[in-house]
């Protein structure tokens, strides 16, 4: 019986040029003859880019994954773009803040010298408001000197509350005028009447300030019928009698109006 096989139409085998054999197909033939001759080379590049193509993970799959507290610690690392300009703001400032530091201090230099100058000593000093006192009298006790420094050596506190000291002196104010004047500005207080206190005669002005105790009787009024509990000069005059002393004043006022 007759193989199946046998019944097939058998292929034309031909031995091909490069020694092999292979079916009698022609235009498989000249596609083989057209077909490029590719390197040894270039046939392991392609081979290599085609693996490397088919293992690269597609779509997400290739992304890594970075944990969140990675992540923080990364963009934490990073300097943002606020930080930056706020350093670069605390800079400027830092540097602007020392040049004004570096001015005041030239500009206090140049102040202390030119302060200290020889042009600005004290070389007069005058007095006005006095009627009591003379202008001699007023600047020993104002304790005021000529040739001093007139704004480093001349306290003028000092000098003012020594002005006011003394009970006959009601204001005082002294001031400086560049570059080498002192003025001194004073209010007298004025005898007004005098209350007897034994064998002497307390002595106040019109606002019932005690000026000096003296033992020669006035040419003053005399307000008598008073008994005196303090006599303090500098201080007001306190007496038994309040009312009598404060109407008797206003009396005298009135008068002298």
């Amino acid at each position: 019986m007759p193989d199946k096989d046998d019944k097939k139409p058998k292929e034309d085998i031909t031995l091909e040029e490069d020694g092999n054999y292979g079916p009698k197909d022609p235009e498989k033939k000249t596609a083989d003859l057209e077909k490029p001759e590719i390197s040894s080379h270039e046939e392991k590049s392609l081979h290599e880019e085609k693996s490397s193509h088919e293992n690269k993970p597609s779509g997400s799959e290739g992304v890594r994954r970075v944990p969140v507290e990675e992540s923080e610690e990364l963009s934490s690392d990073l300097p943002s773009e606020d930080e930056s300009s706020e350093g670069k703001l605390i800079r400027k400032l830092s540097i602007r803040r020392w040049l004004v530091l570096i001015l005041l201090l030239l500009l206090l230099i140049l102040g202390m010298m030119f302060l200290f100058h020889k042009n600005f000593r004290v070389q007069n000093v005058r007095v006005s408001g006095n009627r009591r006192f003379s202008e001699e009298q007023i600047i020993e006790m104002s304790g005021l000197q000529s040739g001093v420094n007139l704004f480093f050596e001349t306290k003028t506190r000092p000098a003012r509350n020594a002005l006011l000291e003394d009970p006959y002196i009601r204001l005082a104010e002294i001031k400086r005028k560049p570059k080498d004047t002192i003025q001194i500005n004073i209010e007298e207080r004025r005898e007004y009447a005098g209350v007897p206190y034994g064998d002497q005669y307390v002595l106040i002005d019109r606002e019932g300030m005690v000026l000096r105790i003296a033992d020669a009787e006035p040419t003053l009024p005399i307000l008598g019928n008073m008994t005196i509990v303090e006599m303090t000069p500098g201080t007001a005059l306190q007496v038994e009698q309040t009312y009598l002393l404060t109407d008797t004043l206003d009396l005298l006022k009135v008068v002298e109006e």
